[in-house]
């Protein structure tokens, strides 16, 4: 996939046409599948992909909202886990009551 904003703008448009007015159930999954590849090669995509997949949830149409639903699944699937760093506490440093 290209790096070029315009090129992942447009992309990004014709899955979400897809998501929403595909009349095939195996054609939007796929779009669904692909948005999940967004996220795995765009990290910083997260906060608007998913705000993008919102308004697809509160569809009227019942087979977009499954497809949106497949879009958060392939998104969240690819978000690398956050493993923070520990803190060393030293034993007896915190009061208890």
């Amino acid at each position: 996939m290209n790096g070029d904003p315009i090129v992942l703008s447009s992309r990004l448009d014709r899955l979400f046409v897809l998501l929403e007015s595909e009349t095939s159930p195996v054609t939007r999954r796929a779009a669904a599948r692909q948005l999940g590849e967004v996220q795995k090669l765009h990290p910083h995509e997260l906060h608007n992909l998913l705000g993008r997949v919102l308004t697809y949830l509160r569809s009227n149409a019942w087979d977009t909202r499954i497809a949106a639903s497949q879009a958060i699944e392939a998104i969240v699937s690819n978000v690398p886990q956050w493993n923070p760093p520990g803190c060393n506490i030293k034993k007896g440093s915190i009061n208890s009551h």
